[in-house]
């Protein structure tokens, strides 16, 4: 694609525009919503990857609790028979585990889905991509071309007026046939609708 990007790039740059093709190309990678919407997908598609991956780490929990008591006891004493014990206490406890299986099947073949889907959803990426670079050079072309086809439908115009002009002066005088006058005009009328098609047509590729 690079080659014909240049190509069609100095072909552009060329005619004398408001906006160079760098300058629209550059204003469709930060608007178009198609190309907009396809980096979302491609950042969606890459979480893939990192979603399989995760099946096959280690799986680390951690647990912590603290508990408190408060109760009394009665205890035998044998000199007064029973005495009361007050007891009152904090107690912790914490756990860490790992775990990691040997052999998962069902994780690898997850892990291996999820890179396949970010491959694909990059490589979808790269052709929408370069879709829009297509688009981008297929409307600016098209942009040239009618103006093109303005600049020759007004020079056509021009000289069918003073063709228009020079047969009526010429029927005055009595040289010429009124045959003459309305050929020139209809060419002039014909002109004008090619000018008008042409601007509707760049005004299309412009936006």
């Amino acid at each position: 694609m690079k080659p014909v990007f240049i190509a069609l790039l100095l072909a552009c740059s060329s005619a004398q525009a408001a906006m160079g093709p760098f300058d629209v190309y550059e204003q469709a990678l930060r608007n178009d919503p198609v190309f907009l919407g396809a980096i979302k997908e491609r950042d969606a598609g890459l979480e893939n990857r990192t979603i399989g991956r995760a099946g096959l780490l280690p799986r680390l929990s951690y647990n912590y609790n603290k508990g408190r008591n408060n109760s009394e006891s009665t205890l035998p004493d044998n000199q007064r028979g029973s005495r009361r014990e007050d007891r009152n206490y904090t107690s912790f406890g914490s756990t860490f585990s790992l775990q990691q299986p040997l052999i998962d099947y069902e994780a690898y073949a997850n892990y291996r889905k999820g890179v396949a889907q970010a491959l694909f959803a990059d490589e979808n990426f790269r052709d929408k991509s370069q879709a829009l670079l297509v688009r981008v050079l297929t409307y600016y072309t098209q942009a040239l071309f009618a103006q093109d086809q303005i600049d020759i439908a007004r020079a056509k115009k021009k000289a069918y007026e003073q063709q228009f002009l020079q047969n009526q002066h010429l029927f005055q005088q009595g040289e010429g046939t009124r045959t003459d006058i309305l050929e020139a005009e209809s060419r002039y009328e014909l002109a004008t609708a090619e000018e008008i098609q042409a601007l509707d047509e760049q005004d299309a590729s412009l936006r």
